[in-house]
């Protein structure tokens, strides 16, 4: 009896605990699908922005309407967004378009209607190849022929202007890279690509991303060294150390 009077006095206290732990929970499981996640990005492809060990990343679920980048802050406008509250030179997390079960860690480098170059490393190698072939086989020429050469360059460069819509249309090879130079992003598509471009699978080999497949946007860098992590800054500190 005297156990029984026990458990009914207890009674209040254990219900309050477990009221207090679901709520709990419950505010977990809100800030972590609607505000914010910490999460770990390992992986050598956004080498030196990331460790490729591992770093601890604040992440700020998509979408994001009203995400701070698409405010104006101290009466200096932010660069444009798109109505998810991202840009160019974000860090986000997206659903890996080789293994859905997987997510990537990459950059934003280009929005809907952007044209990008699918791979300027292998544009400027292929280049510098073909004036060395030029270099190699081509005999000395008069003016006359170096001025008939010109105007069929001009020629040619406007029709490929005329023909740069069906040009820039993405066309997949079977290995999945991409034929052309140059693509033009569509809407609701951005373009992603790790820092370390030498080791990367990216949209080099599987082509623009959806919005719809993009998870959330790194904020800051929680541990170690902890930092902010701004869109511009990234992509200067990665461009100084190319």
């Amino acid at each position: 009896m005297a156990f029984a009077n026990q458990i009914r006095a207890y009674a209040p206290l254990y219900r309050r605990s477990a009221i207090v732990t679901l709520q709990l929970l419950t505010t977990l499981h809100l800030i972590s699908t609607d505000l914010l996640e910490i999460r770990m990005c390992a992986g050598v492809s956004m080498l030196p922005t990331l460790s490729h060990t591992g770093d601890f990343v604040l992440i700020s679920p998509i979408p994001l309407k009203f995400h701070i980048t698409s405010a104006q802050l101290n009466g200096t406008p932010r660069p444009p967004t798109s109505e998810w509250g991202i840009r160019r030179g974000d860090v986000v997390i997206a659903t890996s378009p080789t293994d859905p079960s997987k997510t990537v860690c990459k950059r934003i480098l280009g929005m809907e209607g952007d044209i990008v170059e699918v791979d300027p490393a292998r544009t400027k190698a292929k280049r510098e190849a073909k004036e060395q072939r030029s270099k190699n086989t081509e005999p000395d020429k008069r003016w006359e022929e170096l001025d008939a050469d010109h105007r069929r360059e001009i020629n040619r460069v406007n029709q490929a202007q005329i023909d740069e819509d069906a040009k820039l249309v993405p066309v997949f090879t079977p290995r999945g890279r991409l034929d052309s130079e140059h693509v033009r992003i569509p809407k609701g598509y951005v373009w992603l690509a790790g820092d370390n471009a030498s080791n990367s699978t990216d949209s080099r080999a599987y082509g623009p991303v959806p919005m719809a497949m993009l998870k959330g946007k790194v904020l800051a860098r929680v541990w170690p060294n902890p930092k902010w992590m701004s869109g511009d800054n990234l992509m200067r500190e990665v461009a100084e150390t190319s």
